[in-house]
Protein backbone atom coordinates (compact mmCIF):
# COMPACT_ATOMS: atom_id res chain seq x y z
CA UNK A 1 0.00 0.00 0.00
CA UNK A 2 0.89 3.35 -0.13
CA UNK A 3 2.13 5.45 2.74
CA UNK A 4 2.36 9.16 2.00
CA UNK A 5 -0.84 11.00 0.83
CA UNK A 6 -1.39 11.15 -3.39
CA UNK A 7 -1.25 14.50 -4.57
CA UNK A 8 -3.56 15.38 -6.89
CA UNK A 9 -3.05 18.92 -9.29
CA UNK A 10 -6.59 19.98 -11.30
CA UNK A 11 -4.68 22.31 -14.08
CA UNK A 12 -6.24 24.46 -16.53
CA UNK A 13 -6.04 27.58 -18.27
CA UNK A 14 -9.60 28.95 -18.48
CA UNK A 15 -11.22 27.42 -14.91
CA UNK A 16 -12.35 29.54 -12.03
CA UNK A 17 -9.52 28.37 -9.60
CA UNK A 18 -10.39 29.46 -6.48
CA UNK A 19 -13.90 28.98 -6.57
CA UNK A 20 -13.06 25.21 -7.38
CA UNK A 21 -10.20 25.04 -5.02
CA UNK A 22 -12.91 26.59 -2.49
CA UNK A 23 -14.83 23.83 -2.97
CA UNK A 24 -12.81 21.23 -2.93
CA UNK A 25 -10.24 22.50 -0.02
CA UNK A 26 -7.55 23.02 -1.94
CA UNK A 27 -4.63 25.53 -2.73
CA UNK A 28 -4.85 27.60 -5.88
CA UNK A 29 -1.53 28.53 -7.87
CA UNK A 30 -0.77 30.42 -10.39
CA UNK A 31 1.40 29.72 -12.81
CA UNK A 32 2.31 32.19 -15.54
CA UNK A 33 4.67 30.86 -17.34
CA UNK A 34 6.90 33.31 -19.74
CA UNK A 35 4.68 35.16 -21.47
CA UNK A 36 5.69 38.06 -24.32
CA UNK A 37 3.61 41.22 -24.04
CA UNK A 38 0.39 40.90 -27.02
CA UNK A 39 -1.07 44.22 -28.31
CA UNK A 40 -4.96 44.00 -28.08
CA UNK A 41 -7.24 45.39 -30.73
CA UNK A 42 -11.15 45.25 -30.12
CA UNK A 43 -13.21 46.57 -33.11
CA UNK A 44 -14.51 50.12 -32.15
CA UNK A 45 -18.41 49.21 -33.41
CA UNK A 46 -19.86 45.75 -34.25
CA UNK A 47 -19.15 44.47 -37.88
CA UNK A 48 -22.36 43.60 -39.62
CA UNK A 49 -20.12 41.61 -42.78
CA UNK A 50 -19.86 38.03 -42.32
CA UNK A 51 -17.29 36.29 -40.51
CA UNK A 52 -15.47 35.29 -43.54
CA UNK A 53 -14.78 38.70 -44.66
CA UNK A 54 -14.07 40.40 -41.47
CA UNK A 55 -11.32 37.43 -40.84
CA UNK A 56 -9.48 38.55 -44.70
CA UNK A 57 -10.09 42.57 -44.00
CA UNK A 58 -7.97 41.48 -40.34
CA UNK A 59 -5.43 39.27 -42.77
CA UNK A 60 -4.96 42.43 -45.21
CA UNK A 61 -4.62 44.87 -42.44
CA UNK A 62 -1.87 42.44 -40.94
CA UNK A 63 0.48 41.96 -44.13
CA UNK A 64 0.12 45.84 -44.71
CA UNK A 65 1.55 45.89 -41.56
CA UNK A 66 4.25 44.29 -41.93
CA UNK A 67 3.59 40.89 -41.12
CA UNK A 68 6.45 38.65 -40.93
CA UNK A 69 5.41 35.34 -38.70
CA UNK A 70 2.03 33.00 -39.07
CA UNK A 71 -1.27 34.29 -38.03
CA UNK A 72 -3.78 32.01 -36.07
CA UNK A 73 -7.11 32.78 -36.67
CA UNK A 74 -10.13 31.04 -34.32
CA UNK A 75 -13.09 30.57 -35.70
CA UNK A 76 -15.97 28.21 -34.04
CA UNK A 77 -16.52 25.59 -36.46
CA UNK A 78 -15.35 23.80 -39.81
CA UNK A 79 -18.18 25.21 -41.87
CA UNK A 80 -16.70 28.91 -41.11
CA UNK A 81 -13.12 27.99 -41.38
CA UNK A 82 -14.01 26.60 -44.83
CA UNK A 83 -15.66 29.36 -45.33
CA UNK A 84 -13.13 31.82 -44.51
CA UNK A 85 -10.63 29.59 -46.31
CA UNK A 86 -12.13 30.35 -49.48
CA UNK A 87 -12.29 34.10 -48.61
CA UNK A 88 -8.99 34.03 -48.24
CA UNK A 89 -7.69 33.15 -51.30
CA UNK A 90 -7.35 36.21 -52.79
CA UNK A 91 -5.38 37.42 -49.82
CA UNK A 92 -3.17 34.29 -50.05
CA UNK A 93 -2.18 35.23 -53.33
CA UNK A 94 -1.57 38.52 -53.42
CA UNK A 95 0.88 38.29 -50.26
CA UNK A 96 2.21 34.63 -50.59
CA UNK A 97 0.52 33.40 -48.00
CA UNK A 98 -0.26 29.63 -47.39
CA UNK A 99 -3.53 28.49 -45.87
CA UNK A 100 -3.89 26.29 -43.56
CA UNK A 101 -6.76 24.58 -42.02
CA UNK A 102 -6.85 23.19 -38.49
CA UNK A 103 -9.63 21.00 -36.66
CA UNK A 104 -10.11 17.51 -35.18
CA UNK A 105 -11.88 16.00 -38.22
CA UNK A 106 -8.46 16.49 -40.58
CA UNK A 107 -5.98 13.68 -41.05
CA UNK A 108 -2.53 13.12 -38.82
CA UNK A 109 -0.71 14.44 -42.40
CA UNK A 110 -3.20 17.40 -42.87
CA UNK A 111 -2.74 18.50 -38.90
CA UNK A 112 0.74 18.02 -39.35
CA UNK A 113 0.98 20.31 -42.28
CA UNK A 114 -0.56 23.29 -39.90
CA UNK A 115 2.03 22.72 -37.01
CA UNK A 116 5.06 21.93 -39.26
CA UNK A 117 7.86 24.80 -39.27
CA UNK A 118 7.76 26.85 -42.24
CA UNK A 119 9.86 29.94 -43.66
CA UNK A 120 6.51 30.81 -46.06
CA UNK A 121 3.72 32.61 -43.61
CA UNK A 122 1.39 30.79 -42.93
CA UNK A 123 -2.37 31.41 -41.88
CA UNK A 124 -3.52 29.06 -39.45
CA UNK A 125 -7.39 28.77 -39.31
CA UNK A 126 -8.34 27.04 -36.31
CA UNK A 127 -11.28 25.78 -34.25
CA UNK A 128 -10.78 26.16 -30.31
CA UNK A 129 -8.19 23.07 -30.47
CA UNK A 130 -5.34 25.46 -30.91
CA UNK A 131 -6.44 27.03 -27.67
CA UNK A 132 -4.85 25.41 -25.37
CA UNK A 133 -3.90 21.97 -26.50
CA UNK A 134 -1.31 22.73 -29.17
CA UNK A 135 1.50 25.47 -29.46
CA UNK A 136 2.68 26.34 -32.84
CA UNK A 137 6.07 28.04 -33.79
CA UNK A 138 6.14 31.41 -35.36
CA UNK A 139 2.27 33.15 -34.67
CA UNK A 140 3.35 36.28 -34.35
CA UNK A 141 -0.77 37.30 -34.41
CA UNK A 142 -4.23 36.07 -33.92
CA UNK A 143 -7.16 37.13 -35.06
CA UNK A 144 -9.97 35.75 -32.67
CA UNK A 145 -13.59 35.75 -33.88
CA UNK A 146 -14.85 35.60 -30.27
CA UNK A 147 -16.91 32.42 -30.94
CA UNK A 148 -17.09 28.55 -30.11
CA UNK A 149 -18.97 25.64 -30.80
CA UNK A 150 -20.07 24.53 -27.01
CA UNK A 151 -22.06 21.55 -26.52
CA UNK A 152 -24.91 21.58 -24.45
CA UNK A 153 -27.73 19.41 -23.30
CA UNK A 154 -31.08 19.63 -24.83
CA UNK A 155 -33.49 17.95 -22.55
CA UNK A 156 -36.35 17.96 -24.61
CA UNK A 157 -34.39 15.56 -27.01
CA UNK A 158 -32.03 14.11 -24.36
CA UNK A 159 -29.63 14.74 -27.18
CA UNK A 160 -26.07 16.80 -26.83
CA UNK A 161 -25.60 19.57 -29.61
CA UNK A 162 -22.98 21.80 -30.67
CA UNK A 163 -24.09 25.37 -30.63
CA UNK A 164 -22.53 28.56 -31.29
CA UNK A 165 -21.76 30.91 -28.22
CA UNK A 166 -19.34 33.56 -27.49
CA UNK A 167 -16.29 32.71 -25.79
CA UNK A 168 -15.52 33.42 -21.97
CA UNK A 169 -13.00 36.42 -21.49
CA UNK A 170 -10.71 33.61 -20.10
CA UNK A 171 -10.54 32.17 -23.53
CA UNK A 172 -10.29 35.16 -24.91
CA UNK A 173 -7.33 35.72 -22.91
CA UNK A 174 -5.94 32.12 -23.54
CA UNK A 175 -6.40 32.97 -27.03
CA UNK A 176 -4.50 36.20 -27.55
CA UNK A 177 -1.62 34.88 -25.53
CA UNK A 178 -1.06 32.36 -28.47
CA UNK A 179 0.59 35.45 -30.52
CA UNK A 180 2.97 35.77 -27.15
CA UNK A 181 4.67 32.50 -27.20
CA UNK A 182 8.13 33.22 -28.41
CA UNK A 183 8.20 37.20 -28.97
CA UNK A 184 5.73 40.30 -28.59
CA UNK A 185 2.92 39.97 -30.88
CA UNK A 186 -0.37 41.13 -32.08
CA UNK A 187 -4.51 39.87 -31.49
CA UNK A 188 -7.26 41.38 -33.34
CA UNK A 189 -10.47 40.41 -31.57
CA UNK A 190 -13.17 41.37 -33.88
CA UNK A 191 -15.56 42.69 -31.71
CA UNK A 192 -15.68 44.98 -29.06
CA UNK A 193 -14.16 45.50 -25.65
CA UNK A 194 -17.61 46.27 -24.30
CA UNK A 195 -18.64 42.85 -25.39
CA UNK A 196 -15.84 41.03 -23.74
CA UNK A 197 -17.08 43.09 -20.62
CA UNK A 198 -20.43 42.24 -21.03
CA UNK A 199 -19.30 38.14 -21.10
CA UNK A 200 -18.58 35.62 -18.32
CA UNK A 201 -15.06 35.89 -16.72
CA UNK A 202 -15.03 32.02 -16.73
CA UNK A 203 -16.53 28.86 -18.76
CA UNK A 204 -19.10 27.13 -17.87
CA UNK A 205 -18.19 23.82 -16.38
CA UNK A 206 -18.99 20.85 -18.98
CA UNK A 207 -20.50 19.10 -15.89
CA UNK A 208 -23.44 22.14 -16.16
CA UNK A 209 -24.02 21.82 -20.11
CA UNK A 210 -23.80 18.30 -21.03
CA UNK A 211 -24.97 15.00 -20.15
Amino acid sequence: GRSEPLGVVAMSATMDADRIADHLGATAIACTGRVFSVELEHQLRPDRDTLDVRVAKAVRQLCRDGLDGHVLVFLPSVREIERAQARLQAVARDEHLELCPLHGSLSADEQDRALAPSERRKVIIATNIAETSLTIDGVVAVIDSGLANVATHDPASQRSRLAERPISQASATQRSGRAGRTRPGRCIRLYTAGDLGRRPAHDTPDIERVD
